[in-house]
């Protein structure tokens, strides 16, 4: 059994979304969508990479939520982290959930930020 922090329907929303975002953009790998605690929701990674990945989006995102806290900069919106090989997005979504975009090197950043953008909106609508 699948353990998620959403309703199956909601999870297989989701996922449907992911399999669209990755036709319209051939440069994002992976998706992982978990709740701000870390509770995996949906992922094409797979139920072990998922649940690390979900808990360090949490670990992450909770240091650079503090720092935003501490110089009063409102709202996080998304992280960028470039290494050799690839380059992760985080996300926040309804200040409840997180979405990281595993992409390509070369992925233009602002066509997977367009896009991305567009798949929180569209997965903002399932998401309690």
């Amino acid at each position: 059994m699948y353990i998620s922090a959403v309703a199956e329907d909601v999870r297989d929303k989701i996922l449907t979304e992911i399999s669209s975002l990755k036709k319209i953009n051939r440069h994002i790998i992976n998706v992982v969508v978990s709740d701000i605690s870390g509770m995996p929701i949906a992922s094409d990674v797979g139920f072990e990479k998922e649940t690390l990945l979900s808990a360090s989006i949490a670990a992450i995102l909770a240091i650079s939520e503090k720092v935003s806290a501490s110089m009063d900069t409102g709202n996080f919106n998304y992280i960028v982290m470039d290494y050799d090989n690839l380059r992760l997005f985080l996300f926040n979504v309804k200040n409840k959930y997180r979405v990281l975009i595993i992409a390509k090197k070369e992925a233009p950043m602002g066509l997977v930020l367009r896009d991305v953008k567009q798949f929180n909106k569209r997965i903002a609508d399932y998401l309690p």
